[in-house]
């Protein structure tokens, strides 16, 4: 199916064209959604549903998500919507262009990760062919001081302490912290590890005199050019 907000449009209905053009700021990610809705037994006409997704175009004024693919989406804002009622149903044309070149999953992955020592490490397979951001929500089993991950590269830490059982968010895609539910983004420090391409090794590190002991969950959407 394809989908367009909240809208679904079987692949018999409507044919899709992605590509990447250049305008004045630099390359964009095009798409365009040429549709036939025919008359159904059951549900809305050809032409209330196409009214249906003008409405949601014209009151939306953040960018749409659109699933072009089983399984991913990217976010989209709509240039045209073009309208035609035929004597086989209702015709349109929808053009978008993409907020960002990448589409990434639906569904984010999830890893479970328990550390227990100062630079323990885990390997994560990340299928996606674009880096991702990670979040990562870590449970205290004991005292812990600046906790950081690391993904090789590109080091985040909080520089802040944490008692047993606090749980700390940290947002890689909103570039966030909250501790016990509670802002705390002053005591980030560094950037923020990435996903991918490819094989990612995450690193563990907390003040050397801590108890290196922590529960951390892990996710990210990946993401494909």
């Amino acid at each position: 199916m394809i989908q367009i907000a909240e809208h679904l449009f079987r692949p018999s209905e409507i044919g899709v064209v992605d590509r990447v053009e250049r305008d004045a700021a630099g390359p964009v990610r095009r798409i365009s959604c040429c549709g036939l809705v025919r008359p159904a037994w059951m549900g809305a006409s050809p032409r209330e549903r196409i009214d249906l997704l003008a409405a949601t175009l014209l009151v939306s004024t953040d960018p749409i998500p659109l699933s072009i693919r089983p399984g991913r989406r990217l976010w989209a804002r709509a240039r045209r919507l073009v309208r035609e009622l035929r004597p086989e149903g209702a015709a349109f044309r929808l053009e978008l262009d993409a907020v960002h070149p990448w589409e990434e999953d639906q569904n984010p992955t999830e890893i479970l990760w328990s550390v227990s020592a100062w630079g323990e490490t885990l390997a994560v397979d990340v299928p996606g062919t674009a880096p991702a951001p990670f979040c990562f929500e870590l449970t205290a089993r004991d005292s812990l001081e600046t906790p950081a991950l690391s993904d090789g590269t590109r080091t985040i830490r909080w520089m802040g302490a944490m008692a047993a059982g606090d749980r700390l968010e940290l947002d890689g895609t909103a570039r966030t912290a909250r501790l016990n539910g509670i802002p705390a983004d002053a005591l980030l420090v560094g950037d923020w590890p990435q996903a991918g391409p490819g094989n990612t090794t995450l690193r563990f590190e907390d003040d050397v005199d801590g108890s290196h002991c922590a529960d951390i969950r892990i996710q990210w959407r990946n993401r494909w050019w």
